[in-house]
């Protein structure tokens, strides 16, 4: 008969229960979201605006600068460094091989495909710390050697996680 008792009577839900458990619940989403953003402050990004372009890129700070940033997980093979200005992407690999052999023959050296998920992106070159992708960013936005930019609103930086 106790067993019976505890069985039906013993585990209630109340309001205070439910209310109890969402509390934990915000206090850690709130922990981890404190977390995400100390983290990007160290590395020197904040996010500005959190709208996406129509390439997906998040118009993100870098330094002192506002531009589209996109965060991009390359094959491993690829072994991309952290900052990494894109001209382009393609959904063909012979498209973007043939793409950054261009950019070679106009002067962009550095250039090469780095595979994604679905995609090939044309690098400009990569980097570990944002000043000098920015730099050669800023450098092939200037150029008249600038090639039109396919699958990208325009050339921007991408990000490895």
């Amino acid at each position: 008969m106790i067993t019976l008792s505890l069985l039906f009577g013993g585990c209630k839900t109340t309001v205070k229960n439910y209310q109890s458990a969402y509390d934990v619940a915000v206090q850690r989403r709130l922990r981890e979201d404190s977390l995400r953003e100390a983290r990007r402050a160290e590395m020197g990004l904040e996010n500005v605006v959190m709208e996406e372009t129509a390439d997906g890129a998040r118009l993100t700070r870098v330094g002192d600068r506002v531009l589209p940033v996109l965060h991009v997980t390359y094959a491993k093979a690829d072994s991309v460094r952290r900052y990494a200005p894109a001209a382009s992407y393609f959904k063909m690999p012979a498209n973007a091989a043939s793409y950054a052999e261009e950019l070679r023959a106009a002067g962009w050296e550095l250039s090469r495909v780095a595979k994604s998920a679905d995609r090939y992106y044309v690098l400009l070159g990569d980097f570990d710390e944002a000043a000098p992708a920015l730099t050669l960013l800023d450098a092939y936005l200037a150029s008249p050697r600038r090639l039109p930019s396919v699958g990208l609103t325009a050339p921007l930086l991408t990000l490895t996680p």
